[in-house]
């Protein structure tokens, strides 16, 4: 199996907020509606756990957290249009300067790191703050 998991589910997730269609891991989550506990599921796997989301014992263990078919979740993952949907994400990736993973972007703000997290909860906090306050 290809190491697809986590990247493909950051930008698949990507994806989806610039209006593309998600086509990797993340989409069989998005379709479901469970699209936020599947990438918080991968991510403490990753992060949290030390799990490598290009095993498909983790990745099965996840779809079964879900209540998905498992066999059936590989087999997607293992495609070759979700090898495809990755190649195109990744160049999407790199094209915006993306160099490691997590990577998480609100518009043309970046960062970098699980480490860094802390900083994107305080933008995000921010946003609220000002959406709330017109």
């Amino acid at each position: 199996m290809a190491s697809r998991g986590a990247a493909a589910t950051i930008a698949d997730a990507a994806d989806e907020r610039s209006g593309r269609e998600p086509r990797g891991p993340y989409r069989p989550a998005r379709e479901r509606g469970v699209a936020a506990a599947y990438v918080r599921d991968a991510f403490h796997a990753a992060w949290g756990e030390g799990a490598r989301l290009d095993d498909p014992e983790v990745l099965a263990r996840l779809a079964e957290a879900r209540g998905w078919d498992a066999a059936g979740f590989l087999r997607y993952v293992d495609s070759p249009a979700a090898a495809a949907a990755l190649e195109s994400a990744t160049a999407q990736a790199v094209a915006r300067g993306v160099f490691g993973v997590p990577t998480m972007t609100i518009g043309s703000d970046m960062w970098w790191g699980n480490d860094r997290l802390f900083m994107l909860e305080r933008h995000l906090a921010k946003m609220a703050a000002d959406r709330k306050a017109r």
